[in-house]
């Protein structure tokens, strides 16, 4: 299987995975004397370190998936297909899909990506929110919005924790997920709700702080108090008080 005009006398390069690795992989074999196909599940590629604005409105879906087509468009040595991985026969040197007819290689490059790993955390699969794939971010920016929209409803919500956010990880995406809850609850959502006169969101960082901000509103002002605690049963102090 390939473009018509390609000569079957160049090599072919088969990639699978149309991440960083499967991407990278093209580009540099953009000047190769070879046929190079690249096949991944989806027709995009996700720029993985932003999916966090994703998940919480700072950019749009557009923003974070890009054409895999756009991105190769000018190799004309290169092609790009839509087909999910079921089996590969390394002797035969071919590849089969569930969505495609099965295509040979001469090399193979596997940039499949990883899966998420709960490391035997009870619950995790089935209550957490992963930071891996578009559709990951989509599901929490949907669920962020409907907790709110439900504690907007039924402010008893909030005392059970419905604003709570909990982020297991303190490396750049958790704690850039973090400061990004923080501003949408802060900027976005209190500043499209008039109907409490005090909530608070508690956002955790594991192995970190718990920061808490409460958001007053008195005679049509509102101001934001901010607390934390730094121990696991230690108190929350006040950090701030400011106007937004």
């Amino acid at each position: 299987m390939g473009d018509p005009g390609v000569s079957a006398e160049r090599p072919r390069v088969l990639i699978l995975g149309g991440g960083f690795a499967g991407v990278g992989a093209a580009k540099k074999l953009e000047d190769a004397d070879a046929e190079v196909v690249l096949v991944d599940r989806h027709d995009y590629h996700t720029f993985q370190p932003l999916l966090y604005q994703l998940a919480t409105g700072l950019l749009e879906t557009t923003a974070v998936g890009h054409s895999l087509r756009d991105l190769v468009e000018r190799q004309e040595n290169t092609s790009v297909h839509k087909g999910t991985v079921s089996a590969i026969d390394l002797d035969a040197r071919e590849v089969q899909f569930d969505e495609i007819a099965p295509l040979t290689y001469d090399y193979l490059v596997l940039g499949l990506g990883a899966e998420v790993n709960f490391f035997g955390t009870e619950g995790a699969e089935e209550h957490a929110f992963p930071m891996y794939t578009l559709p990951n971010a989509v599901r929490l920016k949907d669920h962020l919005l409907e907790r709110w929209e439900a504690s907007e409803r039924d402010p008893s919500l909030v005392e059970d924790g419905a604003l709570n956010v909990v982020i297991v990880g303190g490396g750049p995406t958790g704690v850039e997920t973090a400061g990004a809850v923080v501003e949408l609850y802060r900027a976005d959502f209190a500043k499209d709700s008039c109907r409490f006169f005090c909530f608070a969101e508690n956002v955790t960082l594991r192995r970190g702080i718990v920061r808490q901000t409460r958001t007053y509103e008195f005679s049509g002002t509102k101001f934001f108090v901010v607390c934390e605690r730094h121990e696991p049963n230690g108190p929350m102090k006040v950090s701030g008080i400011y106007l937004p």
